[in-house]
Formats: structure tokens, C-alpha cells, sequence
């Protein structure tokens, strides 16, 4: 048996338990703030919406959440 296999049970359990773990209050403001992006963004693309106007907005979602500069 190969070393990947036994170490198979001991990488479900550490994943298992990262699962359960509580969330730290950075990792639950993280979490907060991507729902909170996505949830504005799915709002912005409905398709009932004028495509120029979802784009301007998707645009400018963008600008206000992320720091594009800093990122490239």
C-alpha cells in the first residue's frame, strides 16, 4: 500500500474537522462580504435588465468592493 493511502484517513478527518471547526470573525466577515457581493451581482445581471445598465453597474460594483489597483 502506497503512503498516499495511509494518509488518506488522516486527510478526510483533517477535513472533517476544518469543516465543523467554528469560523474565526475574520473568516465569518469574509464570508459576509462575498455573499453580500454575489447577492448584489446576481441582483444587477437580471436578464429583464438593459445590458449597458448591467455592465455600468457590474462595472462600478467592481470598483467600490475591490481594490483593482492594488490587484493589477
Amino acid at each position: 500500500m502506497t503512503a498516499w493511502f495511509r494518509l488518506l484517513p488522516v486527510i478526510a478527518l483533517a477535513a472533517v474537522i476544518a469543516a465543523t471547526a467554528p469560523a474565526s470573525a475574520e473568516e465569518a466577515g469574509a464570508r459576509a462580504f462575498i455573499t453580500q457581493l454575489g447577492d448584489q451581482a446576481v441582483d444587477i445581471l437580471q436578464p429583464t435588465r438593459p445590458a449597458a445598465e448591467r455592465v455600468a453597474e457590474i462595472e462600478g460594483l467592481l470598483r467600490q468592493s475591490i481594490d483593482l489597483d492594488m490587484i493589477g
